[in-house]
């Protein structure tokens, strides 16, 4: 059986950290009485 191993570095860890980041800038945290979490789109 082959293996395909996928090398990350950190750089490009930091990279798709950001894009993750910038893509959910907008997304807002809300955690209720159960402490269940709800995730919010603002609306502009």
């Amino acid at each position: 059986m082959t293996q395909v191993y996928a090398m990350v570095t950190q750089d490009k860890l930091f990279e798709e950290a950001d894009k993750f980041i910038e893509a959910t800038k907008d997304f807002v945290l809300v955690l209720n009485a159960n402490s269940k979490a709800i995730v919010n789109k603002q609306r502009q």
